[in-house]
């Protein structure tokens, strides 16, 4: 429409143009032609008419110019209108389209700023859960690491146990087997005790001697009763000497592999602590390399915001000169004095106002593709948080695989100490009924000492009506010899004497059995002594000392085959005494060993509970102008959000420098949470690989 009408006004000029011409060329004749000077008088009014026609021709074109001249300013005020119309509508699309510009950015820039603070909540929290997660591994691994060094040693506790009681067990079964023989030993002197007494009857008669023997002997035995009794104190003080021994140098053996242990802990602990200093120089090298392409970032985007700045000062500044333009034809065209002056002003001014609508399409044009940047830049950033948001569910999917893996370790690691437990409760069980096997083998060897004094008594008994027997038989030997001394006066054939040698031989040969039934030989009395005080246990009665042997191979056998059994029985009491000093120092060693144990452990619960107050804070690498920087953007962002879409160019840069700043301290996070991540999947591989082994070891 308007090229239209820019037309139309062209061809009325051009009318004007000819019009004008044509008056000028009829004056131009009328005064230079010479033909009407020399008219006759004949033709005057002819040529009167025609100068009154040519008048009136005239006339009408002066109407004609009028009528053009108010066309032409009416053509000039629908032009100076529909100039003013296209400026305006030119500066209100301007207008428009810069305020949707910042409206979209301003709303793009708080979703982001939202977005951004939604994902460091995230992220912090995702930390934290970490943390907790890596504390409660460390809690298990430890608990886990405890519980099978439980397991061991209660297995290795209850393996002892038991050859300690089969050793126990078989040591009461000879026991019994002893028991039995000496029951029957006893049977067997009892009967021998009969006939002796039958024999001592029919002895009587021949027994001359016998208060001297039996003096002389009761003075032996005395003295090697004392001398028995000296043994048997020597004795027990080498067994103490002995026993005090091994355990002095137990301990010096367990201080030494306590000593060795701890060294090795520490050498552990040394190399451990190099590992993770040389795991720290590399984060730091690469926290600068990051450092050094972030600065690098901000000196691009510093460089696109001031080209912005200029762009826009720019078409300021162009925006002023249309305005000085403008005023300065309002001007002109006021002081326009003719026509021609003024169709030509307009022409000029016309092409002028071509010349500047070929600007401003171009300057349209150059906007546009300004719109378009921002729009590219807006799905370039929707693009990258969308990628954003596509890692953090990858992340939170990760997580909730650790979780359930977590979830899955932790109720293995319950099943294995539920079963941990349950084999604690059946060797309680076994080590408390072996416990009540012993209490009962104890009873029966109460018992048989209970017998055994009894016994005692009984022989004491028959010692005492022996020894009424032997008072009887004194008193009948000195009414034999008075009546030998008697006879002694009478003569006796050699028959007789014979007789009587042979009867004294018999007598003596029956006062040396005497003897030998009622006092035994020194061996077996200073073995019985000694067994008896080395085992703390009451000597057996003298009818197991009264035994009838007819030899001496039959004595010394018995003696031999006693001997041995003491002395395995005195082997096996110090055995088990050593055993027992051994577990009691085993004990004390591992209880020392608890608590060392225990206090690292606490020692390190309370160094990573400070780890875990201290490691809120995960943007620990930023500087602290990154925080000044965050709360202006935090009391900011209301206004900005409630603000009615009005912003100055400082006020977008000021926006731009903190998103900057909160892009840097993102980043930076970001790269701190990737490697977290990276070491949790290597906890996580390792934990993996333990209870693989784990279930393999049970199976």
């Amino acid at each position: 429409m308007s090229q239209t009408q820019e037309s139309n006004e062209l061809c009325s000029l051009n009318a004007l143009d000819l019009a004008h011409q044509t008056n000028d060329a009829t004056d131009n004749q009328l005064i230079k032609s010479p033909s009407l000077t020399s008219c006759s008088s004949n033709r005057s009014n002819e040529y009167e008419a025609e100068i009154n026609r040519l008048r009136d021709l005239v006339r009408q074109k002066e109407s004609d110019n009028a009528q053009l001249e108010s066309r032409v300013t009416e053509i000039e005020h629908q032009s100076r209108l529909e100039v003013e119309k296209l400026n305006a509508s030119l500066n209100q699309k301007l207008e428009e389209s810069l305020k949707k510009i910042v409206a979209e950015s301003q709303k793009d820039k708080n979703s982001m700023v939202m977005k951004y603070v939604e994902v460091e909540r995230k992220c912090i929290e995702v930390t934290k859960s970490m943390q907790i997660q890596q504390s409660k591994m460390n809690d298990a691994l430890k608990e886990k690491q405890r519980l099978m060094d439980k397991i061991s040693k209660n297995k290795a506790d209850y393996d002892k146990m038991c050859k300690d009681n089969e050793a126990k067990l078989k040591d009461l079964v000879e026991k019994k087997k002893e028991i039995e023989r000496l029951k029957e030993k006893i049977v067997l002197n009892d009967a021998k005790e009969s006939a002796s007494v039958i024999k001592l009857k029919m002895e009587v008669d021949a027994h001359a001697q016998t208060k001297a023997w039996v003096e002389q002997l009761q003075v032996q035995i005395k003295k090697l009763e004392e001398k028995s009794s000296n043994l048997g104190d020597s004795e027990t003080q080498t067994v103490t000497d002995i026993g005090d021994s091994f355990r002095s140098i137990s301990p010096v053996n367990s201080e030494g592999e306590i000593l060795k242990k701890e060294l090795n802990l520490l050498k552990s602990q040394v190399k451990e602590m190099f590992e993770e200093r040389a795991v720290l120089k590399e984060k730091v090298k690469q926290l600068h390399i990051d450092k050094n392409q972030v600065d690098n970032l901000l000196g691009h985007a510093r460089d696109k915001a001031r080209e912005h700045q200029n762009m826009n000062s720019n078409l300021l500044s162009e925006n002023l000169h249309l305005k000085s333009q403008l005023e300065l034809w309002q001007k002109e065209i006021g002081c326009k004095k003719e026509l021609e002056h003024q169709v030509i002003l307009y022409k000029s001014e016309l092409n002028d106002l071509e010349q500047e609508m070929v600007l401003n399409k171009a300057k349209q044009s150059e906007l546009l593709e300004f719109t378009a940047r921002i729009t590219e830049k807006n799905t370039q950033l929707q693009y990258e948080n969308t990628l954003v948001n596509g890692k953090l569910e990858a992340i939170k999917q990760d997580l909730d695989k650790t979780k359930s893996d977590l979830g899955a370790s932790n109720e293995l690691i319950k099943n294995e100490a539920e079963k941990m437990r349950q084999e604690l409760v059946t060797i309680q069980n076994q080590y408390s009924s072996m416990v009540k096997k012993f209490e009962e083998a104890n009873k029966e060897a109460e018992d048989l000492r209970i017998k055994l004094g009894d016994v005692q008594d009984e022989n004491l008994s028959l010692k005492k009506k022996h020894a009424a027997n032997i008072k009887d038989l004194t008193r009948q030997l000195q009414a034999f010899q008075k009546k030998q001394n008697s006879t002694s006066s009478t003569p006796i054939p050699e028959n007789q004497t014979t007789s009587q040698n042979c009867s004294s031989a018999q007598k003596i040969s029956r006062t040396s059995s005497i003897n030998s039934l009622n006092y035994p030989d020194e061996e077996t009395r200073s073995i019985d002594s000694n067994f008896y005080n080395s085992s703390s246990l009451t000597p057996p009665s003298a009818s197991f000392n009264n035994e009838v042997i007819c030899g001496p191979t039959a004595n010394t056998e018995d003696v031999y085959i006693v001997d041995v059994d003491k002395q395995k029985i005195i082997d096996k009491i110090v055995k088990l005494q050593k055993t027992l000093a051994k577990r009691n120092e085993k004990i004390d060693f591992l209880q020392e060993h608890v608590d060392q144990l225990t206090s690292d452990l606490k020692k390190k619960s309370k160094i990573i509970q400070a780890y875990a107050m201290t490691g809120d804070d995960i943007g620990a690498f930023t500087s602290e102008q990154h925080d000044t920087v965050k709360r202006e953007l935090a009391r900011k962002t209301s206004n900005l959000i409630g603000s009615d879409g009005h912003m100055n160019i400082e006020l977008c840069l000021e926006i731009n420098k903190k998103l900057q700043a909160l892009l840097e301290d993102t980043l930076i996070k970001n790269l701190t949470l990737k490697e977290n991540l990276e070491t949790l999947g290597r906890e996580i591989a390792s934990l993996s690989k333990e209870n693989r082994e784990l279930k393999v070891r049970l199976t």
